[in-house]
């Protein structure tokens, strides 16, 4: 009997480090993404048919995130996208840029979380402004982003992946800071 409280002790310790995304601690990330909202949208606003010339660096973002609970994450996003196009403009052939930038918050729930490893989903609303040029156009709409799948791989100092769908692309990756 004395072995199985040992042991019982023993394994609720080893639990008790399971859960490694604690309510109370922050999340700093930086992250690329590809194939983001704008970026497919603003290659049909350039009405151009050969992606050929097309010039996308991804979409840079910035982000910061507090555990509200063990498993729940909250914070918020800035992400920055400059997409360049040959577009055809009055009949003739001119570099078009769009230069887009999104704030939004977000909200993550980790299915799993321990000390190297997590994995989650998540789900952001923001608002997306920017312009156009040489057309001059401005760009106001609200946006979002859903996070199907994402893993972060590591403890203090991690990469992560992600993903999903929206203003910060169908793949974003990077680095995040956890304290």
């Amino acid at each position: 009997m004395k072995t199985i409280k040992i042991n019982m002790l023993f394994l609720l310790m080893g639990l008790s480090c399971i859960t490694a995304q604690t309510k109370g601690t922050s999340q700093v990330s930086v992250g690329c993404g590809y194939a983001s909202y704008d970026a497919n949208v603003q290659s049909f606003d350039f009405d151009n048919n050969d992606d050929d010339d097309e010039n996308n660096a991804g979409a840079i973002n910035v982000g910061y995130k507090y555990a509200v609970s063990d498993r729940w994450m909250l914070g918020g996003i800035i992400v920055y996208e400059k997409i360049t196009n040959d577009i055809n403009l009055q009949g003739e052939t001119v570099r078009g840029t769009a230069t887009v930038t999104t704030v939004g918050a977000e909200f993550d729930y980790r299915y799993i979380s321990t000390q190297y490893f997590q994995m989650y989903s998540g789900f952001g609303v923001g608002y997306t402004f920017g312009n156009e040029k040489p057309t001059e156009d401005n760009i106001n709409h609200f946006n979002c982003q859903l996070t199907g799948a994402g893993i972060r791989v590591g403890s203090t100092l991690a990469g992560f992946a992600e993903l999903g769908f929206g203003y910060k692309g169908v793949i974003n990756f990077g680095i995040s800071l956890r304290f």
